[in-house]
């Protein structure tokens, strides 16, 4: 059975469709971003087109490729952000980090190999000046305390949309970027 859809003349595989989908959803769901990345950016941690600056780089870890689409819309709309990485299971994400020695590392919780605790504390031992940021949909008291014994700066629920999100990046960059 072909699942294909046609569309101006050309086939349109349907997780094409899903990942637009995905990033219209965030579009939608994230017009109040707009407002806070602009504002955000007059005074955050690096500016795009500034002769010199220096970008955010951001390692973004999540084993659903919809989410990772997402968050490198989100992150591409912030003028001072950039993904330099992404990873789809725990493994991935700590071997990433060790390689491409990322500013902020965004975890998702329930990954495969090693779920995001696990990839945390490894991060957080060999990188213990690189903030991580955890973004789940998991998100309890109970999980917030075990994040922050392995070096986790915060837990995010994705049910609290794009702008906790973007808070919780921009505050992370900013101390970060303060202490050097």
């Amino acid at each position: 059975m072909d699942l294909r859809i046609l569309a101006f003349g050309k086939r349109i595989e349907p997780m094409v469709i899903v990942a637009a989908a995905a990033g219209l959803i965030l579009l939608i769901s994230g017009l109040g971003v707009f407002a806070y990345i602009f504002h955000s950016a007059a005074g955050g941690f690096r500016i795009r087109g500034r002769r010199g600056a220096r970008m955010a780089r951001i390692l973004v870890a999540d084993d659903h490729e919809s989410m990772r689409m997402a968050v490198r819309c989100l992150i591409g709309m912030h003028p001072g952000w950039e993904i330099c990485g992404e990873a789809d299971d725990g493994r991935e994400a700590v071997s990433k980090a060790a390689e491409l020695k990322p500013d902020l590392v965004l975890l998702d919780f329930k990954m495969p190999l090693a779920n995001g605790i696990k990839a945390g504390s490894e991060i957080s031992s060999a990188m213990p000046t690189t903030p991580i940021v955890m973004y789940t949909l998991f998100k309890t008291p109970e999980l917030e305390v075990a994040a922050k014994l392995v070096g986790i700066r915060q837990v995010i629920g994705k049910e609290g949309g794009t702008e906790d999100l973007c808070s919780a990046i921009e505050k992370e960059l900013a101390s970060t970027h303060s202490l050097h």
